[in-house]
């Protein structure tokens, strides 16, 4: 999606080398943005590799977003200390690379304590996040020095108690993660796209909340259609349109979009 990469990210897309976090409510497209890098990074002659926790996945999803399922590594840990210490291996092996690497997701990743006592067991309070920070120290400086992107997909939960303007929104895995990542997302819903009486595609918004590449607090809207996956055209005239680059009428057409990406300085 080129306005997120020339734009939000800045630097071109996800940065190897560096830990990327995105994170948001349910439905607002975590995964398929995870699938959309994925895609890209085959069509770029990248490995590519997909940590699957949430075992949730449909195996006909992520072709509507161009990943050739064939040739794409998927991984099931059990645990999140073997999720960590595969990742740990990959990034040792992987030096020559490049890869990416998609976690889906750190917040559905059961720690060994919480597999081995069941669901009546009791949990010690901020265990993944002390898991977590402890894993990073080490993660990351095995990271800089691979060919590795890692790109870590995160829910979000309400902190209990709030602050004056409600629940604050919090995800999961401690400040660990926050603080090791060079970029952090945030993909937040929007209006729905209908046709007829269906709802056919989402618009959202993604958001940089920390960028050690460019400014952070950029965002902008991005068309999610769920039978064909991400509108790059729409989002590319409609961040024009922003930039007083194109009238405010414009249509979405390959016309547009071509003349948007030239006043963007985004051609190839």
């Amino acid at each position: 999606i080129e306005v997120i990469d020339n734009h939000v990210l800045g630097c071109g897309g996800i940065p190897v080398g560096r830990i990327t976090e995105v994170f948001s409510d349910e439905g607002c497209g975590k995964s398929s943005f995870g699938y959309s890098c994925l895609a890209q990074a085959q069509k770029m002659g990248a490995l590519a590799l997909l940590i699957e926790t949430e075992v949730a996945t449909d195996q006909d999803r992520p072709k509507l977003f161009g990943v050739d399922p064939d040739d794409l590594l998927v991984l099931q840990p059990d645990t999140l200390e073997q999720c960590l210490s595969q990742l740990e291996s990959i990034f040792e092996i992987n030096r020559e690379g490049p890869a990416l690497v998609v976690w889906d997701s750190l917040a559905a990743t059961p720690t060994k304590a919480e597999v081995e006592d069941g669901i009546a067991g009791k949990t010690a309070v901020a265990e993944v996040g002390r898991i977590m920070s402890r894993s990073l120290k080490i993660l990351s400086e095995k990271l800089a020095t691979s060919k590795v992107a890692l790109l870590i997909i995160n829910q979000v939960r309400s902190s209990i108690g709030g602050g004056f303007g409600g629940p604050d929104v919090v995800s999961p895995g401690g400040k660990a993660i926050k603080f090791y990542s060079s970029i952090r997302l945030q993909i937040m819903g929007g209006s729905a796209v209908k046709k007829a009486a269906d709802h056919v595609g989402k618009d959202v918004t993604f958001m940089a909340w920390k960028n050690k590449f460019e400014p952070p607090f950029r965002k902008c809207r991005v068309r999610l259609n769920y039978h064909e996956g991400f509108d790059n055209d729409w989002a590319t005239v409609q961040f024009a349109k922003t930039q007083d680059l194109l009238p405010a009428n414009s249509r979405v057409t390959e016309k547009n979009a071509a003349k948007a990406r030239k006043d963007l300085g985004w051609e190839a």
